[in-house]
């Protein structure tokens, strides 16, 4: 975990003087995930950093039209993991990857409300 927190710690430090001063909030599900965000940001010494601890879809509505940009980065698949790990195709089937689509959608939902007006949402998945 870190590598897209870590790129955008890194661009919004490239431009803190031209509009202000940044931030970066970063949320991850997994506590022990969290922890390591956090250890591997550490190292960057960029933006400052604030990481949230919550299911992506119920990031609390305080939160609510406050940010610029929002990514939006859900969990995937694993199709595309497929044509690397040949292990994964005993497990892998349609119906999981299909299920995890609501969530996907609550998430993308999430992150509309999270922007405020005239942002940027940017959908991610590594699927």
């Amino acid at each position: 975990p870190g590598s897209k927190t870590g790129q955008l710690l890194e661009i919004v430090a490239e431009h803190q003087g031209q509009a202000g001063q940044g931030v970066v909030v970063a949320n991850e599900i997994d506590v022990r995930r969290a922890q390591m965000l956090v250890h591997q940001c550490r190292r960057l010494h960029t933006s400052p950093l604030m990481v949230t601890c919550h299911a992506a879809q119920h990031l609390p509505k305080q939160f609510d039209g406050c940010f610029h940009r929002v990514l939006a980065d859900v969990p995937c698949s694993g199709d595309g993991t497929l044509r690397k790990n040949k292990r994964i195709w005993s497990t892998w089937n349609q119906k999981n990857a299909l299920s995890l689509h609501p969530t996907q959608l609550q998430i993308l939902q999430r992150a509309l409300r999270l922007c405020r007006a005239g942002g940027r949402v940017l959908y991610s998945t590594s699927s």
